[in-house]
């Protein structure tokens, strides 16, 4: 199997997204648009921030052009990727806390470490949970990222000028990770690595089961290799020394060169020069690459690093995937374009784009939105683009599906006629408010008592890897006619049979009692409802469709429906009192 030669594997949950990758020197976007079967580059581009000297700055000049010349990206939904050194960004271990006690305990440890009081810059914080605790099992692992919120409102309010509000925003370590998880055997217990060869610097991030399991900044990138490109060589008593743009045309054109004879020459400079200038920091680098891939194989007790992508402005260097692959010790090359993505624009454009794509994967990476719960977007907006939404639909509509939108997130975990009371409840309420403006009020905290439930049922599932993975899967394949309202998570003990008194008297060897304790291993299942409360004529080949997928996923030993119910109202017109409901139960793999 050709280990470089993958395609995106995962429906995502928006149809168009722009992810903006914005760094100190430039922005980058790509614009993904979902369809049946393939993905399309609608718009990709990039703006460096030239003749300012403030990053934010570049972003009040750049996006007006931006968004007059493609006015159709503000449609899109927008995730922003940062540069990991904007963020504070840490590792940290916590017993099993309700979602309430881990954020307050998060955001008291970075308090104290930023240098943020209570009365002062508050914090805004994302954590990702990496699995248990290697030094104490009773405890989980996560990977923090944490900034100042008055400087990632710096970065907001240049889109919001624009009358963008993003629906995320996340650091490019993060946004790698929607990438591993497409690789083949992305979502396999198998390490596997992304090396991001950016200007100044480079990150070492390294993914299992689709996730973060290690990072490492690595302060060398391919401005390094430029520096030593455009030092003085002196040649036959002439000193010779490139430009910029010359050290960049021998980068494309040779890179580390390899395969050279000795007459061989760049603007009179001899190739075998260049290459001993350039031999230090490539030694460098693997060196770096060396340690890192041989201190996660200490930390992870042998577990060894199985392939690694390059990605970023660094991994253009011709060459470079070569040389590494020979001396890091795993397969190496360039990150390929995943064979689902297509570009729009004709032949043209997709030229562009392949000759690009090293350039614009993070900002790929960045549109490839999955479910991931480090967000750094503070609350101020998250409810300002709720308004938005709100205005948009109109105060009255707008309102009510605000507060619905919610609930339906809540059906995940609570039971059928709890729901139920809920959403009419809900319903009732804005219908009989007396202005648009109650009716909006009161969806609105409809939806704040449902926040401490759903921030309950995020901690729960952000500490079991499969349910979350489940989760998933349960969000990409739910049909459009049906809506979900309960969700259980159970395990059961497999019922021992009672021996007979041979079978007590005989003495057992050390194999049949493995295998015995091996057979009462837990049995995990999901048990799920849902349904519709106006079903068309289609709704139970929907549901056989949905078990038909569920079984196809590899993740169940069976799934079966277990109970259903139809029921229909007094007549034709009568549709409130017309439900369908039907429960199915999964079993889970090991």
């Amino acid at each position: 199997m050709d280990i470089f030669n993958f395609s995106f594997a995962s429906p995502k949950r928006w149809k168009r997204v722009l992810g903006v990758e914005f760094g100190n020197e430039s922005l980058q976007y790509v614009l993904l648009n979902r369809m049946i079967g393939k993905y399309v580059v609608e718009n990709f581009g990039k703006y460096a921030f030239k003749g300012v000297g403030d990053p934010i700055e570049g972003l009040y000049t750049v996006l007006p052009l931006l968004f007059k010349k493609h006015s159709h990206l503000k449609s899109a939904k927008l995730i922003i990727g940062l540069d990991e050194s904007v963020a504070v960004v840490k590792t940290d271990s916590f017993p099993p806390l309700q979602e309430k006690e881990l954020r307050q305990t998060i955001s008291l440890a970075f308090q104290k470490e930023m240098g943020a009081g209570e009365d002062g810059n508050p914090i805004v914080f994302g954590y990702y949970p990496m699995g248990p605790d290697p030094d104490n099992k009773a405890n989980t692992q996560y990977l923090i990222v944490g900034m100042y919120e008055d400087e990632i409102n710096q970065i907001i309010q240049p889109f919001s000028d624009q009358g963008l509000i993003p629906e995320k925003i996340v650091v490019r370590m993060m946004a790698l990770g929607n990438i591993a998880a497409l690789l083949p055997g992305g979502r396999n217990n198998v390490p596997m690595g992304i090396l991001n060869i950016g200007n100044k610097k480079s990150m070492l991030a390294i993914f299992r089961n689709g996730k973060l399991d290690f990072h490492r900044e690595i302060v060398m990138g391919d401005e390094d290799f430029t520096k030593a490109i455009i030092g003085t060589i002196f040649h036959e008593g002439k000193a010779i020394q490139f430009s910029l743009e010359e050290a960049a045309e021998f980068k494309n054109k040779f890179g580390y060169p390899l395969g050279f004879v000795d007459s061989m020459s760049f603007k009179g400079a001899p190739l075998s020069e260049l290459g001993a200038m350039m031999r230090p920091v490539v030694e460098r680098l693997t060196g770096e690459i060396q340690r890192s891939i041989g201190f996660y194989a200490d930390k992870t007790k042998g577990q060894a690093v199985t392939s690694l992508y390059l990605v970023g402005k660094g991994a253009k260097i011709k060459h470079l995937d070569q040389v590494l692959n020979s001396r890091v010790g795993v397969p190496v090359a360039r990150l390929p374009i995943p064979k689902n993505v297509t570009v729009a624009g004709g032949k043209k454009q997709k030229t562009v784009f392949k000759q690009k794509f090293l350039d614009h994967s993070i900002s790929l990476a960045v549109a490839s939105e999955m479910s991931f719960t480090g967000s750094l977007l503070p609350d101020y907006y998250r409810e300002r683009r709720l308004q938005n939404m709100v205005q948009k639909a109109g105060l009255v509509v707008g309102g009510i599906l605000a507060g619905i939108a919610l609930i339906l997130v809540a059906w995940v975990y609570t039971n059928k006629g709890t729901l139920k009371n809920k959403i009419v409840h809900a319903e009732k309420l804005a219908l009989a408010a007396e202005t648009s403006e109650k009716k909006y009020a009161r969806a609105i905290t409809q939806n704040g008592l449902l926040t401490k439930e759903i921030d309950d049922i995020k901690m729960r599932i952000s500490q079991d890897e499969d349910l979350v993975q489940v989760l998933r899967l349960f969000s990409h394949e739910l049909p459009k006619e049906l809506l979900m309202s309960t969700f259980h998570y159970t395990w059961e003990m497999p019922k021992k049979s009672t021996p007979t008194p041979a079978e007590r008297r005989q003495k057992k060897t050390p194999e049949q009692i493995e295998a015995e304790q091996a057979a009462m291993k837990p049995i995990r299942k999901v048990i799920f409802e849902g349904g519709t409360t106006d079903p068309d004529a289609d709704v139970k080949i929907a549901v056989a469709d949905f078990l038909i997928s569920l079984q196809a996923s590899g993740y169940f030993e069976r799934v079966e429906l277990t109970d259903e119910l139809m029921q229909e109202g007094k007549d034709a017109q009568d549709t409130e009192n017309r439900i369908y409901w039907f429960q199915a139960e999964g079993e889970l793999r090991e």
